[in-house]
């Protein structure tokens, strides 16, 4: 399992627009630092990765939405094992109980 993507900047990991067409100068420094930001006049545009950089980053982000669909899941599972045990619900009665459930829960 690759490491977590790394989002902190160093002070040397800016790049202006105006030296964006020198890509000999910068992709060296792209390619260690694996992230540099993209600034015009002191703003931020925007922010380069490398490829390495990017597939932790994408890799980083699957693993959050399996682990949050896995998280949703077991609420929902939860929810339904509630409503099992007790009578059965049915139209407003079923919204309502869900729609409280999930304010319990802090989701809505």
């Amino acid at each position: 399992m690759a490491g977590m993507a790394d989002l902190k900047f160093d002070l040397e990991d800016d790049l202006s627009v105006s030296d964006l067409r020198k890509v000999d100068e910068w992709e060296p420094r792209l390619t260690e630092a694996g992230k540099l930001r993209l600034q015009r006049r002191g703003e931020v545009l925007g922010v380069l990765l490398s490829p390495r950089e990017w597939r932790a980053l994408k890799e980083q982000t699957e693993r959050y939405e399996r682990v949050l669909r896995l998280i949703e899941d077991e609420r929902d599972r939860h929810i339904i094992s509630e409503r099992e045990a007790g009578p059965l619900l049915r139209g407003e009665e079923l919204r309502d109980a869900l729609g409280q459930e999930l304010e319990k829960a802090e989701l809505l």
